[in-house]
């Protein structure tokens, strides 16, 4: 048995925790000890993490712990402003403007972060994105091997992983969780490149498969198409240019063919609602908000949209695949690692009007539609879990 610490902002309905979720329920089932720690014990999917598994805040004064913009300033404001926290928004504000580094989540005091009293064989950064992360795993963590995970792009994002290189040499692995971003990692930061693989996310199939079969979301109903899209409302998974795309369908005449759905909860639910009614789409493009199970809502669509502006792999993309569900993305990090252009779906730039298009295409076609969902039933959903047995 061995002492195995995640790391992760907080335990939000994203793809990160789920990955998260899933891998460590199997180290659980393997004997091992895990606790997960996170920023802010904050999220959907607190009440997700598997039984026998630990969840902690990491320690440090509340105060401090509140200073923190988890996520970056755009994110902290837009939470800030949701919850009419006006205060607590212009103090990240004001930190922002006057900044001592441009990664927002060490302009907080860390100076004062307590080092971690519990030493583990294994310490993981979850999330290489969060600079706070990064930084407390190198100075505050004691563990007998150092993990990172990297669940999103470089080039797309724009994230400068470089200016946080002195921090990243006492890691003794890094695992992309698709090939693009292994690449990406590893062209910024060669003297990594030895030392870094790819680990895809793992899910529970048959879990899901089950999870799906348990109703017929009564939202769908059966004189349209039902356009799904799964993700937080941020302006990475770009609703934006979904809700854009559905405006065009609409004005092409498409109006009475389709309804376009949403599932998701996130900073930019009061904007995407404004956007939808000033394009009066309120019949056309529905923001459900978050789901306990979303997953009768993939069985059942007849095409499923991810219009993400950037992405490390797609994990609603794999879920959706796991029901054969007609696929269009866009061209993020891990797109083509899943989907073959034209045969199981689509691949397309991250415009509004080349998801209209594909979109168009594809609802046009019933015979298009049964033949990506004929490939991809005889397609392996890709799993490899073999990284665990390896370093863990």
């Amino acid at each position: 048995m061995k002492k195995i610490a995640f790391f992760v902002q907080q335990m939000l309905c994203g793809g990160v925790e789920n990955a998260l979720i899933s891998l460590s329920g199997k180290l659980r089932d393997e004997g091992h000890q895990v606790t997960i720690y996170v920023i802010q014990k904050t999220g959907a999917f607190i009440d997700k993490v598997p039984d026998g598994v630990q969840l902690r805040q990491i320690p440090m004064d509340e105060r401090l712990r509140r200073s923190i913009p988890v996520g970056g300033t755009r994110v902290s404001v837009r939470a800030c402003l949701a919850r009419k926290q006006y205060a607590r928004a212009a103090f990240f504000l004001a930190k922002h403007l006057l900044r001592r580094t441009p990664y927002t989540e060490l302009n907080a005091d860390i100076q004062r972060v307590p080092p971690l009293a519990e030493r583990y064989d294994i310490a993981v950064n979850y999330h290489i994105h969060s600079p706070f992360l990064v930084w407390y795993l190198s100075e505050r963590v004691c563990a007998g091997k150092k993990y990172t995970w990297i669940h999103n792009d470089f080039e797309a994002s724009g994230y400068p992983i470089e200016g946080l290189k002195p921090y990243l040499t006492c890691v003794d692995h890094f695992f992309g969780v698709s090939q693009k971003v292994a690449d990406e990692f590893t062209a910024r930061l060669g003297e990594f490149a030895g030392k870094t693989s790819v680990a895809m996310n793992g899910i529970p199939r048959q879990k899901i498969l089950e999870e799906g079969s348990r109703f017929v979301p009564e939202e769908y109903g059966s004189d349209r198409l039902s356009i799904l899209t799964v993700g937080r409302l941020e302006e990475q998974k770009g609703y934006d240019l979904a809700i854009d795309a559905c405006k065009m369908l609409v004005d092409a005449g498409y109006g009475g063919r389709f309804r376009w759905f949403a599932v998701g909860e996130g900073t930019q639910k009061d904007a995407l609602t404004k956007k939808v009614k000033r394009c009066a789409l309120e019949d056309h493009f529905r923001l459900l908000g978050m789901r306990e199970n979303p997953y009768p809502y993939f069985r059942c669509c007849d095409l499923y949209v991810q219009p993400s502006r950037h992405e490390g792999w797609g994990l609603t993309v794999t879920e959706a695949k796991l029901f054969c569900r007609p696929i269009i993305v866009t061209d993020f990090a891990g797109a083509r690692e899943q989907i073959t252009d034209g045969v199981t779906g689509r691949v397309v730039a991250v415009d509004a009007k080349e998801i209209f298009e594909a979109v168009r295409e594809t609802m046009d076609s019933q015979t298009l539609r049964d033949r990506y969902t004929e490939n991809l039933s005889r397609e392996d959903v890709r799993q490899d879990d073999g990284y665990i047995k390896r370093y863990f």
